[in-house]
């Protein structure tokens, strides 16, 4: 048994609200001055990071490839975990031997290095290298050669792999460094083996890894698929009824009332910076067996979906329809929150009130007209998710969450995130930046999703299934990634091994979320005889 610690607010396991942030007086006399002396100090290594990039343009000529963008750069910073996504592909083929499979994913990858985009160019053939705690690029360093690796599984012994195998395979590639030394950004990985047989179809499995520096996972996705779907055009127009839904919307807004709108927002978020980051803090109260620990940067890759016969997308989508407010994430989140309770309950001695999950969102839609471009545009938040089940119906579990998210959309939380990871940190040297995130989100666990990813035949195959996976961030140990394809729900799931020693545990605990889901519908649907 685990010794979890238990915490409350001290209101009797009231949970605990992200505060409103509202300038008063007394908060401006506190972050104006914050601001002015920590501006100043950011500008002097804004300066201080161009006369370098000068320097290294004279250095390299034209092999400079220019600094790593401060978004990109924060994704440098030393840390325990890996900061490589992983996203898992099974084709159906009618290719008859892995061999021959993993040459003709070769000879696809090609594509990526004729391309002759401006704006993705030197991710795709540059390296990365690091000066005085700054990273910038060489361009041209990369062929096709580097960026495709068969995995040799001649220490599986049997002739077809198992789905249950594909698990062991993905911890085995995170430990693996990316190419040309880890300077590299990306990576395809095949298979020496194939997958058994679905019939008279062969199975095969593609592994696509790339530094989170390459991009978001939307951005990554975007990119690649842009480049190995088998048709293009299509591809494009199903991404783009997809970044619909992300709610990032248009501002009704233009001319000189837009900008001066934009203008006084950034002015406000810059104002409440200090509070956001001073809040934050108070999060730190909130631990438990899966949150606090010193992470070892070992990890546990698992996945699960739903039953082939079972429509849960549609029960996620009456529920959303039937509870006021809820939302797509928030439901996910409760199913996530029940399937805790669920760990806590049979691998630790107290039950925490609640725990804190950190949403990404995603403040800047991918541009998909014309050149893809591979950028950084997502922030992490804090939502405050009490252990309620057992003790109150569905539809009051998702009121509270769908509160706790709208709570957070109402305060400038993620603007200031979006700021503070786009347009600053990065611009410190790796040590400092390193520094500035240790002190963001204290979370249990990452949520990341992905709505609807459209259905999209590539590299010549069948897509059956996709499942992806986003590294740990900062301190967070627990990483959800939820995927729909085929409107079929995926979760990807990777925790820390130093958080849960056994894999089993951790399986059951990403098998729960879709369980806890289901028994959601069928609790709903009770409630609303």
């Amino acid at each position: 048994m685990t010794g979890c610690i238990s915490k409350n607010d001290g209101n009797g396991g009231k949970t605990h609200n992200i505060p409103k942030l509202r300038l008063s007086l007394s908060n401006l006399f506190v972050s104006i001055p914050i601001v002015i002396v920590i501006g100043t100090i950011w500008l002097a290594f804004v300066i201080f990071r161009q006369l370098l990039s000068i320097l290294l343009k004279i250095w390299y000529g034209k092999r400079f490839g220019g600094m790593m963008s401060a978004a990109d750069a924060i994704w440098m910073s030393k840390r325990e975990s890996s900061p490589v996504i992983h996203a898992l592909v099974v084709y159906k083929s009618k290719i008859k031997t892995a061999d021959e499979f993993s040459a003709h994913i070769h000879e696809y990858a090609r594509r990526l290095f004729l391309d002759d985009n401006p704006n993705t160019h030197t991710k795709i053939n540059g390296i990365h290298k690091s000066f005085l705690g700054y990273t910038y690029y060489l361009n041209d360093m990369l062929t096709e050669n580097d960026c495709h690796t068969v995995l040799n599984l001649d220490s599986i012994d049997k002739d077809y792999l198992e789905d249950s195998d594909l698990s062991d395979i993905l911890d085995d590639c995170n430990k693996m460094p990316l190419p040309y030394k880890n300077k590299a950004l990306w990576e395809v990985v095949t298979l020496s083996k194939p997958l058994k047989p679905d019939g008279d179809a062969h199975k095969y499995v593609v592994i696509f890894r790339v530094n989170h520096a390459f991009g978001d996972g939307l951005s990554a996705i975007y990119y690649l698929f842009h480049y190995i779907a088998d048709k293009r055009a299509d591809f494009v127009k199903d991404m783009s009824e997809l970044v619909k839904k992300f709610g990032v919307g248009e501002d009704s807004d233009r001319g000189i009332m837009k900008k001066l709108k934009y203008f006084f927002r950034i002015c406000y978020c810059i104002a409440c910076a200090p509070i956001v980051v001073f809040n934050e803090q108070g999060f730190r109260k909130y631990t438990n067996s899966l949150h606090g620990p010193k992470l070892s940067g070992e990890k546990h890759f698992v996945y699960s979906t739903e039953h082939p016969d079972e429509h849960l997308m549609e029960a996620i989508r009456q529920i959303k329809k039937g509870v006021p407010r809820a939302t797509f994430t928030g439901i996910i989140a409760t199913g996530i929150s029940r399937a805790l309770q669920t760990y806590f309950i049979t691998n630790c001695k107290e039950i925490p009130e609640l725990v804190i999950g950190g949403t990404v969102a995603l403040l800047s839609l991918p541009n998909l007209n014309g050149y893809p471009k591979l950028e950084n545009n997502v922030c992490l938040g804090p939502v405050v998710l009490p252990m309620l089940r057992g003790r109150v119906s569905i539809q009051e579990q998702l009121k509270e969450v769908s509160e706790q998210i709208e709570l957070l959309r109402d305060t400038p939380y993620f603007m200031v995130k979006y700021l503070l990871t786009v347009f600053f940190i990065g611009y410190f040297p790796s040590p400092i930046t390193k520094f500035c995130l240790d002190q963001e989100v204290s979370a249990t666990f990452s949520l990341s999703n992905i709505p609807g990813f459209p259905d999209t035949p590539s590299f010549g195959q069948e897509t059956k299934d996709f499942y992806f996976f986003t590294p740990n961030l900062q301190r967070i140990g627990v990483g959800f990634c939820v995927l729909t394809y085929q409107d079929k729900l995926r979760i990807g799931l990777v925790v820390d091994k130093v958080l849960v020693p056994q894999k089993e545990a951790v399986q059951d605990l990403v098998d729960n979320v879709i369980k806890e889901l289901r028994l959601m519908y069928e609790e709903y649907k009770l409630n609303n005889i």
